[in-house]
């Protein structure tokens, strides 16, 4: 179902939408650059498979690396058959 606005509510829902799109847009752009500066941070320390690294770059900030090596399956317990 579509509702019909009058003008200026229409106008200000295209405003506040371009918006909205705009900052989709920056956000998934920060992100990105977010996660290719952790994974230049991990391959800059090499912390290894497993462990935590605490690092003061000298800048004020402080920069904790937890690396670990997990594993989590679901199985469905009906259709698990285990040889004997």
């Amino acid at each position: 179902m579509t509702a019909t606005t009058d003008t200026e509510t229409q106008e200000k829902l295209q405003e506040l939408t371009a918006q909205l799109a705009e900052a989709r847009t920056e956000e998934s752009k920060a992100k990105d650059r977010r996660i290719h500066a952790e994974e230049a941070i991990v391959a800059l320390l090499h912390p290894g498979e497993k462990g935590t690294i605490t690092v003061d770059p000298g800048n004020g900030l402080k920069v904790t690396v937890k690396t670990e090596l997990g594993y989590k399956a679901e199985v469905d317990p009906l259709r698990l058959s285990i040889p004997t």
